[in-house]
């Protein structure tokens, strides 16, 4: 290592050789230089050793952003990433939901508890041995079960997608060549929206059935038939609107639009959320650079989170209800599970048991011992009205009410003499305005407070759920899988061999059935030399004369001529 007039350092070989400067944009490397039997050591800067360490992390990280045809991936004993983000904000893999249990999920990498953002198979976790994500020749990208059976799957069959890859927003999407969406995950919800992911007509959040299970609940997130965003309970037995106020009939008192029928609404990153129906709020915490999500939970609020990126927490900073009795099935008069509210309320007795024991008698009497009103003031059950009567006094109501066994409470207005018997108590909560007390059936054995109060006293707890698969996931089944295809294979093998000998065989005895041949008469005739008449002869030997036996010779070898 040399200096040339102008102070660059300058490059010799092993061995001597010509110094040459380096042109104008190399790369500059700085001595000393040694060589020791040929080989050229170099010390480098440090800056340009730490961009060279770099490279092959950034071409791991883009690598790991998308798949390619013809991959397959397959699942681990825990939580595994498949694809991550550029901007390392979300991951996408084999998510665990239980023992031997998983889901092909998205979630955000920089939250505590990894956070799910959505979901394939919510209500068909795959086993957790065998299982495995293929992106197939024809396009599909696809989820299958230990047995080969497919689970969920893209509808990108017959195109050309080339790879399937995870955005910085979260969107898992098959795309082709030229850069073109064939499918995204934007278009299939399932409880949460992230920034600029759109609900639209065909659009839906569907809640989780508790906290910590992403199995399917019973509340909805959508666009009804009016062209309003609604929050919809559809249970078993049960479906009602429970947001916007339901007891307002006039969409604009609830400051909606029922006229525009493009139905799209959309959450913007600095966390303003905007919709067709003129619906629309503001995250308490605007600005960008906040990670966001809009969740319809478990309990049937629609809530939006912000995420604390340093401690990994999420905290609500808009919610569609304030108060858990606000929301549909939630208050009534036993809470069904303390700790999960979201699963209504029941009886404490059997009202029609205790009135057919009483309608025995054929007395009003009888009937009015066995049952009292309990009168909730300023409170309704709405909907749900199997009678409906004006201009009547309160006691014809509360008759009414008592000679129907389906009947389990009554609303009344005094001042109009408005009367509502109601045939199930759902959408329990105060309406100042109209107003209205609810009375509701009890048995008279049954204690009950005499006044109740709809201000929410009760901190609602949830007990974390552990889903169970079923025993079908638990069992060991590679091996049983693994076993099936060595002894199909062992058999086909067999069997193949034993064609082959008893072919063989066959072939050997042929063999030896065949005489052995010791005939030279048999033998001329049998190696296809050809039979000459006597007439043939004469011509072709010109009367037998002896200098034309060559000709016999090659008369009795070819044809004759």
């Amino acid at each position: 290592m040399g200096k040339g007039g102008s102070g660059v350092p300058q490059i010799r070989c092993e061995g001597g050789g010509r110094r040459s400067s380096p042109s104008p944009g190399a790369l500059l490397l700085r001595g000393p230089w040694r060589s020791s039997r040929g080989i050229l050591i170099i010390w480098a800067d440090p800056s340009v050793i730490s961009f060279l360490l770099m490279l092959p992390t950034a071409v791991a990280k883009d690598q790991k952003s998308f798949l390619t045809r013809r991959s397959s991936i397959s699942t681990q004993d825990d939580t595994t990433a498949i694809l991550v983000s550029p901007n390392d904000d979300f991951s996408c893999g084999f998510y665990k939901v239980a023992t031997n249990a998983f889901t092909f999920s998205i979630w955000f990498s920089r939250s505590s508890e990894k956070t799910v953002a959505w979901t394939t198979n919510r209500d068909a976790p795959v086993n957790g041995k065998g299982s495995r994500l293929t992106f197939q020749n024809d396009g599909t990208l696809a989820l299958l079960d230990y047995n080969g059976k497919v689970v969920w799957s893209t509808n990108t069959t017959a195109t050309p997608a080339n790879r399937a890859e995870l955005l910085n927003n979260g969107n898992l999407v098959v795309m082709d060549l030229q850069g073109q969406h064939l499918w995204r995950s934007f278009d299939s919800p399932t409880d949460t929206l992230l920034p600029l992911q759109p609900i639209t007509r065909n659009v839906k959040l569907v809640s989780a059935s508790a906290r910590g299970l992403l199995y399917s609940g019973f509340y909805n997130f959508l666009f009804d038939s009016n062209n309003i965003l609604t929050l919809v309970y559809n249970g078993p037995d049960t479906a009602s609107i429970y947001w916007p106020n339901p007891s307002v009939h006039l969409p604009w008192k609830n400051g909606r639009t029922t006229y525009d029928s493009r139905r799209y609404g959309v959450l913007n990153q600095t966390g303003r959320f905007v919709s067709r129906d003129l619906f629309k709020f503001e995250d308490s915490d605007l600005g960008d650079h906040v990670m966001r999500r809009l969740t319809l939970d478990y309990d049937g609020n629609l809530r939006l989170y912000s995420l604390n990126e340093t401690s990994g927490n999420w905290s609500v900073s808009w919610m569609a209800f304030s108060r858990v009795c606000q929301m549909h099935g939630v208050c009534g008069f036993e809470v069904i599970d303390p700790s999960d509210w979201s699963k209504g309320c029941k009886r404490k007795a059997d009202m029609t048991v205790i009135w057919d024991k009483g309608n025995r008698t054929n007395t009003n009497n009888t009937i009015s011992r066995d049952f009292s009103f309990r009168k909730n003031t300023g409170t309704d059950f709405w909907g749900y009205d199997m009678d409906y009567a004006e201009s009547v006094p309160f006691s014809n109501c509360r008759n009414m009410c008592l000679a129907n066994a389906k009947c389990q409470a009554f609303g009344y207005r005094r001042g109009t003499g408005l009367c509502y018997p109601k045939y199930t108590l759902f959408n329990g909560r105060s309406f100042p305005d109209p107003y209205n007390d609810i009375y509701l059936k009890v048995s008279k054995g049954v204690p009950f407070t005499k006044e109740s109060d709809s201000r929410l006293t009760h901190s609602c707890g949830v007990t974390e759920k552990l889903a169970y698969p079923s025993s079908q996931m638990l069992e060991d089944v590679p091996s049983k899988f693994v076993f099936g295809y060595f002894l199909s294979s062992l058999l086909t093998v067999l069997l193949i061999e034993v064609v082959l000998i008893v072919a063989g065989f066959s072939v050997v005895k042929k063999w030896e059935t065949i005489p052995e041949i010791t005939d030279k008469g048999y033998m001329i005739i049998s190696s296809q030399f050809r039979r000459f008449s006597y007439k043939e002869l004469h011509k072709a030997t010109n009367c037998f004369q002896e200098e034309r036996e060559w000709w016999i010779r090659c008369g009795l070898q070819g044809s004759p001529r």
